[in-house]
């Protein structure tokens, strides 16, 4: 399993599906980054419009502005979804190839072609030895648990960076309402005016934190409850393991890949070589506990 995930096969299928998940990342940070401009224009256009001799009128263009945004932003959203579910499938091939489990046919309903997966290899412009050793260094043990103890590491290692992940969206929603607060009192804004510069603006920032924020915070207590489930099967390797490794692969597709929340890659940086030295030493323990 650890010789056969650097293979030159398999080495395509991550460089496939980092290039496949940093396009979708990218098109969620442009939708951040446009939304937070709506909100600021807005309290800016509406400090101005207090000032007479200016004579601003454009009430009705900024608002519709802002409608269309959201309607982008729904179309943007889809277009990401897209590209996740794209990386998903190829992580899930990479996976079926060196854990030797069946791909779930039921679960993927469509299978990527041989052209997609070419063009996101190709594509794909960053480091590859950071792609190698992909779950870690070759390791005495039973096939099964060597495949429980990575999937347990895929669950763990997104567990890690969700709590860190959730706080930021935390502070930020509170940063949303504290702002939208604290401006329609300086603006001395009645309520059709907060309405009109605040609260439409700000519906796609608002939206979009508390929809990360929610999930995020289902999927940490989900994973947490899998990951129990895992170590108790690590104790009892039969065989009914591999279709017990199916079912958790099962999970991981759908809840921790397709339908995840994709972390910003500046954010995954800072913190991915602290987290690997925690993930490789647990994983060394883990290993040395179950293998007897």
């Amino acid at each position: 399993m650890f010789t056969e995930q650097n293979s030159a096969e398999n080495i395509k299928y991550l460089r496939a599906m980092r290039y496949y998940y940093s396009k979708a990342k990218k098109i969620k940070t442009l939708i951040f980054l446009i939304s937070i401009l709506f909100p600021i224009s807005f309290i800016i256009y509406r400090y101005f419009k207090n000032i007479e001799y200016l004579d601003l009128s454009y009430d009705n263009l900024m608002v519709s502005g802002a409608l269309l945004w959201i309607l982008i932003v729904f179309f943007l959203e889809r277009k990401a979804d897209k590209l996740t579910s794209i990386g998903s499938k190829i992580q899930e091939k990479f996976d079926t190839n060196i854990f030797d489990i069946p791909q779930n046919n039921g679960l993927i309903y469509s299978d990527v072609s041989d052209e997609i997966i070419y063009d996101g290899s190709k594509n794909f412009k960053g480091d590859e030895e950071s792609l190698k050793n992909w779950y870690g260094k070759r390791k005495v043990a039973p096939h099964y648990l060597k495949v429980l103890i990575s999937q347990r590491m895929n669950i763990i290692w997104g567990n890690e960076l969700k709590e860190k992940y959730k706080k930021v969206i935390l502070l930020f929603l509170i940063i949303i309402m504290s702002t939208s607060f604290l401006s329609s009192i300086i603006l001395n804004l009645n309520f059709i005016d907060s309405i009109i510069f605040l609260v439409i603006p700000f519906i796609p920032l608002f939206y979009i934190g508390l929809k990360n924020y929610l999930k995020i915070y289902s999927q940490i207590n989900n994973n947490k409850n899998i990951n129990n489930k895992i170590l108790v099967e690590c104790e009892n390797i039969n065989d009914n393991t591999r279709d017990k490794c199916r079912m958790y692969q099962d999970y991981i597709y759908v809840e921790n890949r397709l339908n995840s929340i994709l972390i910003p890659d500046f954010f995954y940086k800072n913190f991915r070589d602290d987290m690997e030295d925690k993930l490789i030493e647990i994983n060394n323990e883990l290993f040395k506990k179950y293998k007897s």
